[in-house]
């Protein structure tokens, strides 16, 4: 879901190859995610949160899908809402850690991982 939602958001792969996957997975660093001004500055940060939940390479600090229907699920709702077409509602967790402007480092542990 994270390369979908990845491709969706940037027009690009997260990962040229299978080489390029095995490395992320070996060095264990931080994705960079760069989104364009067409999406709000919020918007871009909930985008690229989810996308390193979601490439997160240890299984278990992912969290479960029931999580990401509702994160977008209320996206949606609020997106659509008539009495909050200007506003854009972020859901942040503890746990949740970001470096720099649109690079994000993975969470300890999610508070909604099984």
């Amino acid at each position: 879901m994270g390369c979908i939602l990845y491709k969706l958001a940037t027009t690009r792969r997260a990962f040229d190859s299978d080489w390029d996957t095995r490395e992320y997975k070996r060095r264990g660093e931080s994705i960079d995610v760069s989104i364009d001004d067409t999406f709000s500055e919020q918007c871009k940060s909930g985008i690229v949160r989810n996308i390193c939940l979601m490439l997160q390479i240890d299984p278990t600090l992912r969290p479960v899908a029931t999580y990401f229907l509702d994160e977008f699920s209320r996206n949606y709702e609020t997106v659509n809402s008539p009495q909050h077409q200007d506003e854009t509602v972020m859901h942040f967790h503890p746990g949740d850690e970001f470096e720099g402007n649109l690079i994000c480092k993975p969470p300890s542990k999610h508070p909604s991982s099984n």
